[in-house]
């Protein structure tokens, strides 16, 4: 996972399109794309949470929060009734283990 995915997935709110991350040592260069629908206050509190975002304070908890996090994202109705049927190869039956390793290396 990217520092700019893990940034994405921490601010989301739903009203980030997309981060961008020049030199990961100078916040400058990082950029955030807000989608059209975002607001005033939405975009305020994400450049806040962005300003707060420490980067020599995270910690593998975090990046692996937001890895469980983003493959949870990825249990679908779909994907749940391809398992039902078994016709998803054993992929929700895969994903489910790599959650369940991801927590189990949390401390």
């Amino acid at each position: 996972m990217t520092l700019a995915s893990t940034i994405h997935d921490l601010l989301g709110q739903g009203v980030v399109e997309s981060v961008s991350i020049g030199d990961e040592a100078d916040k400058a260069t990082w950029r955030v794309k807000f989608k059209p629908v975002a607001t005033d206050a939405e975009k305020a509190t994400v450049t806040a949470r962005l300003a707060a975002f420490d980067l020599a304070t995270y910690t593998a908890n975090e990046v692996t929060v937001a890895e469980i996090a983003r493959l949870e994202r990825q249990q679908t109705m779909r994907r749940i009734r391809e398992a039902i049927r078994g016709t998803d190869g054993g992929w929700l039956m895969e994903l489910d283990q790599r959650i369940a390793i991801l927590r189990a290396g949390l401390r």
